[in-house]
């Protein structure tokens, strides 16, 4: 019989394959001590059994190769969890409020007789455990059996989001997620640490923090307080304090999570105090050192307690790219959360439906992550937005798509969509010169880059002639024949077998958009095309071992007190001498798992 469900105890990083990189990594540190909060592991094989109980791998092949996110997305949310699989998951969450393994040694009647006495069923956090970029969705304080099993299913649709697709199509195979349960924290402030500076990977500890609940952050709703921390000593070098007008708390009188206002003082304070730095500076080290390589680690604090909540490899940033940047004026400079420099035509998005303008190439500017980012930023060469940082899920996004990325921008108005836009993440600039009438053709799409012997039949007004030099310039470069007649026309070109219509469920072709000095450069040509793939062929497929992919100090001011809980024994908290505390013994891990791929 499959077991679908393993506690913290029983899960280690040889595991990976079968729980996902993170569900094996939390549980690995909850083994040796560290201060991790008591949970279970869903694998990837009920994920597996739900697929094939319901029917559903062939529906879900056609919705993929057509791009249907939501689709697929209503289908798992339609369907029922086997009971097979369901009951194992219920039994676990029904033994987190008892402590699970830790009441294993008594007798069933004991354990009976503790769980009779709680007359609530626990409030949990649900995750999943996978390694697609920007499709991280934490389902937050969760409670009662019907709410818990919704909630796992909506755990599952996330591989599946417009981020998840983009990246399916691109790895030519779905993988599998696991699904992390563990019990609710109260949480004053949530931060993302790095073991190695993620946008240069400078031997230094970058963190970035927010008040209460990590959501805000990882949806660049607000612009997080960051901090570069000595790796040495755990002393501050640098740090950053952003404004944050309100955040995300449980109201305990009616047990749900609340959108809270902060008052002026509180809001351009400094989220984590010098001891809470250190401390994560700390933990941040021993976890790098336990597993051997750069890791991004999420902690929350409760109370005066912190905890780690998510461990994951560091994805790294692209590489530096050389471009000539003659003709621009700077306009101004903000905050780069990627590599890379990117230059088009600016385009500014207030709606969802702008995003329909998108052509390739463009800048996208926007004050926020809108529904249709992720196709849009595919088509792009970069992205300016109003909030958020480098651990937002639309930054991790761009790093695996390789696009530039520049947040903190506050006045919009200074950008004009008729001149080219250029953004250096290298150093946070943003310039803008204005555009040539030969670009002007090309980015208003009277001429694209055609493809080679394809014939184009061309009007256009004579009295143009650089224009018409410019057309003719390219068209020989491309050995495209062209026909020039006086009377102003639409470009009509003639039907070719290449040109003919092409079905909505056959998948475009990948090209390489790569940018060029030069419009005039010649682009590179298509590379390979993209495979259709089964769903069912994912399901018969063995797991493989290590499916990693390769590619100021605070004021407060408001008269409450923080929620104290009884503290767990795992719990580190402020007034502890934590460099007394035992270092685990290092595990002699399979060095091929935890090396990351650069």
């Amino acid at each position: 019989m499959t077991k679908f469900v393993s506690w913290f105890k029983d899960v280690d990083v040889s595991q990976t394959s079968l729980f996902g990189e993170q569900a094996a990594k939390i549980s690995d540190l909850y083994k040796n001590n560290f201060p991790v909060p008591i949970g279970f592991v869903i694998n990837k094989s009920a994920f597996k059994e739900f697929i094939e109980q319901n029917g559903m791998a062939e529906k879900i092949t056609q919705l993929i190769n057509t791009e249907n996110s939501e689709e697929i997305m209503n289908l798992i949310m339609s369907a029922e969890i086997p009971n097979n699989v369901s009951e194992r998951i219920l039994t676990a969450y029904h033994s987190l409020e008892t402590g699970g393994e830790r009441f294993s040694r008594i007798t069933n009647t004991a354990l009976e007789m503790i769980r009779v006495g709680r007359t609530k069923t626990p409030l949990v956090t649900i995750e999943t455990s996978n390694n697609y970029a920007g499709t991280l969705n934490l389902q937050r304080n969760v409670q009662g059996d019907k709410q818990l099993l919704e909630n796992v299913k909506k755990a599952w649709t996330t591989i599946f989001s417009p981020a998840g697709l983009i990246q399916i199509k691109q790895s030519q195979q779905i993988f599998e997620t696991g699904i992390i349960i563990k019990k609710e924290l109260e949480t004053s402030t949530s931060t993302i640490s790095y073991s190695k500076h993620p946008i240069n990977f400078n031997d230094e500890i970058f963190a970035e923090s927010v008040w209460g609940g990590i959501t805000p952050l990882l949806e660049s709703e607000i612009t997080p307080d960051s901090y570069v921390i000595s790796k040495q000593d755990g002393t501050l070098k640098n740090k950053r304090v952003s404004t944050q007008n309100w955040m995300i708390y449980k109201d305990l009188r009616t047990n749900t999570l609340t959108r809270k206002e902060l008052s002026y003082e509180r809001a351009n304070s400094q989220v984590l105090n010098p001891e809470i730095i250190k401390k994560i500076a700390y933990l941040t080290n021993r976890v790098e050192k336990y597993f051997g390589a750069p890791q991004k680690i999420m902690f929350v604090t409760e109370g005066n307690r912190i905890y780690i909540t998510r461990v994951e490899h560091i994805k790294k940033n692209q590489e530096t790219t050389q471009i000539t940047q003659e003709g621009f004026i700077e306009l101004l400079k903000a905050h780069p959360t990627t590599m890379g420099i990117g230059i088009g035509k600016a385009k500014i998005i207030q709606l969802p439906r702008d995003f329909s303008q998108i052509n390739q190439g463009n800048i996208i500017i926007t004050k926020k992550p809108l529904p249709g980012i992720e196709k849009a930023l595919l088509k792009s060469n970069g992205l300016i937005i109003g909030s958020g940082g480098i651990s937002s899920k639309i930054t991790e996004l761009a790093i695996t798509l390789k696009k530039p990325v520049i947040t903190g921008v506050i006045d919009f108005t200074i950008f004009d969509e008729n001149y080219e836009t250029m953004i250096n993440a290298e150093n946070g600039v943003i310039s803008q010169k204005e555009i040539t009438q030969q670009q002007t053709i090309l980015q208003e799409g009277l001429l694209q880059a055609p493809t080679l012997n394809e014939n184009i039949k061309l009007s256009i007004e004579t009295s143009s002639e650089q224009a018409l030099q410019t057309i003719m310039q390219m068209c020989k470069q491309y050995g495209v024949q062209i026909n020039v007649i006086n009377k102003p026309e639409e470009i009509i070109k003639q039907e070719t077998p290449f040109m003919q219509e092409i079905p909505e469920t056959i998948t475009p072709q990948f090209i390489d958009e790569t940018p060029t000095n030069s419009f005039l450069d010649e682009p590179k040509q298509i590379i390979k095309p993209e495979e259709q793939f089964s769903v069912q062929d994912m399901l018969n497929k063995p797991a493989q071992e290590n499916p990693l992919p390769l590619p100021q100090t605070r004021i407060e001011t408001e008269n409450y007190e923080e929620p104290i809980s009884p503290k767990p024994e795992n719990a580190y908290t402020i007034g502890d001498d934590y460099q007394e505390k035992k270092e685990p013994e290092k595990k002699k891990e399979n060095k091929d798992e935890l090396v990351p791929y650069w």
